[in-house]
């Protein structure tokens, strides 16, 4: 199922009330998607409260694959690859300390009988820029974050990463 061009924004904060802070209770953040279509294969990298640290890629005409790796206790921990091996380009972006991805547009169209993610690009608080990675265009996705930021992941996978959504946080 390809999804609709979506284009809208996310308050955070009014999401959540002010409640993200309050009473020391673990919140997981809120999920918004998935955009594309099914794979054989969930992922689900829950919503950390450890910021992001690195960003992988791989990609060719689509999105093979995705590896995110997270700062905790000042120590990088990365998640397994969600997606396949393939792809003939390999792509990595590390965010600085304080910087973190409040935006992410993306692609979806079929691809070797397969709904495919097949483009992405990431949007970091100090307006930097990474990507586009993968090759073919589609139905676009739109993910703008106000008074927030991308904490996480999921979505399905096979050989190609099909279908993905965002956790969002409040800053």
């Amino acid at each position: 199922m390809l999804c609709a061009n979506l284009n809208f924004n996310v308050d955070v904060n009014r999401c959540f009330g002010g409640l993200w802070k309050s009473r020391r209770r673990h919140k997981t953040g809120i999920k918004i998607g998935p955009f594309g279509g099914a794979g054989t294969r969930n992922f689900d990298t829950g919503g950390s409260a450890a910021p992001i640290a690195r960003v992988k890629l791989r990609t060719g005409t689509v999105i093979y694959s995705l590896q995110i790796s997270y700062n905790i206790n000042r120590r990088d921990v990365e998640t397994d690859l969600l997606g396949g091996e393939g792809g003939d380009s390999h792509h990595t972006f590390e965010l600085r300390p304080g910087e973190y991805i409040n935006s992410m547009t993306g692609c979806v169209r079929e691809y070797n009988g397969e709904t495919c993610i097949t483009k992405l690009e990431f949007y970091t608080n100090l307006n930097v820029r990474h990507g586009p990675f993968g090759k073919a265009d589609g139905r676009k996705f739109n993910v703008p974050v106000i008074n927030g930021r991308i904490v996480g992941f999921f979505g399905r996978y096979s050989k190609y990463l099909n279908e993905i959504g965002v956790y969002l946080a409040p800053n």
